[in-house]
């Protein structure tokens, strides 16, 4: 038997809030040191040296001497530089099928297969799908990862 309260904490979060409304802790101890660490006033005579204004951080020295050493032609720098700015890049990955052409699925077999993983039953041949009302069978050409006439320039 539940008791009023187990049934209460069984109801739906109301609008606009989650199980969890104060979020993940922010604890990050490393990640503090280091922003008050950049934040901290820079010594004079790294300011001077650095030709940096009065009032500079340790941040601003740490950024202006990744983008000396980006200058110089050091390739770390520049990527840290460019990734800090504009998120690391992408990596592209095409996926084909046999001699490059389209990758075959046959559904059927594969949840045979996922069945036959997972020990549940089979439920026996399935009745042959017909095809609902809308839908539209993919040209060859897409079905190969070719763009259409008119797609062709719009990216």
């Amino acid at each position: 038997m539940t008791t009023e309260k187990q049934r209460a904490n069984l109801q739906p979060f109301k609008r606009g809030q989650s199980g969890n409304p104060g979020g993940r802790p922010k604890k990050r101890p490393i990640t503090d040191r280091y922003h008050e660490g950049l934040e901290a006033p820079l010594e004079e005579n790294i300011r001077i040296a650095l030709s940096l204004p009065e009032g500079a951080t340790n941040g601003d020295a740490v950024a202006k001497a990744q983008i000396r050493a980006a200058i110089k032609g050091k390739t770390y720098a520049a990527r840290e530089l460019r990734e800090a700015t504009e998120g690391k890049s992408t990596q592209r990955l095409e996926i084909v099928g046999e001699e490059g052409g389209a990758i075959k699925v046959d559904i059927a077999e594969s949840l045979a297969r996922i069945r036959e993983f997972y020990g549940l039953a089979n439920p026996g041949p399935a009745a042959p799908a017909s095809k609902p009302d809308g839908v539209v069978s993919v040209p060859e050409a897409l079905d190969r990862g070719q763009e259409s006439p008119q797609d062709r320039g719009k990216k």
